[in-house]
């Protein structure tokens, strides 16, 4: 007996999409820019693979079946997804939260300059050195 992908393969994913691009159904797909782990194992691939598992779902749901159910919770999950929208607006614009994140910032970036302070310097090879040197000269 052949194991089963799950619900968030790739495979099962682009089912869905099939299914529903075939019976004229509008869905969502979500596409996940650099990330370099492969989206089967990465956080941020199974948060849209989730994200794309409910909305398609619930939008088959409606489409087909007319189901009310359906469309009220898909309603939820936008009021949902609004007022967190909000409440990142609200974290990311809170002025004294951003000072700290400043401030460790340059608590890094000081540390970083001392550990780097005393570090050898890789020589630069002569070959380089003479080609920027011949640049500088023609400016």
């Amino acid at each position: 007996m052949e194991k089963s992908e799950g619900l968030n393969s790739e495979h099962s994913r682009q089912q869905v999409f099939n299914m529903l691009e075939q019976l004229n159904i509008p869905y969502v797909e979500v596409v996940v820019h650099g990330d370099p782990v492969n989206r089967k194992d990465s956080p941020i691939g199974e948060l849209s693979d989730t994200f794309e598992l409910a909305v398609n779902t619930l939008l088959g749901d409606v489409a087909l079946v007319g189901s009310k159910e359906a469309s009220y919770l898909l309603n939820y999950f936008q009021v949902l997804i609004e007022m967190l929208t909000s409440l990142s607006n609200l974290i990311m614009t809170d002025t004294a939260r951003i000072a700290r994140l400043q401030k460790n910032l340059q608590k890094n970036i000081k540390k970083v300059r001392k550990l780097t302070k005393d570090s050898p310097i890789t020589p630069i090879p002569s070959v380089f050195e003479d080609a920027f040197k011949e640049d500088f000269q023609e400016n």
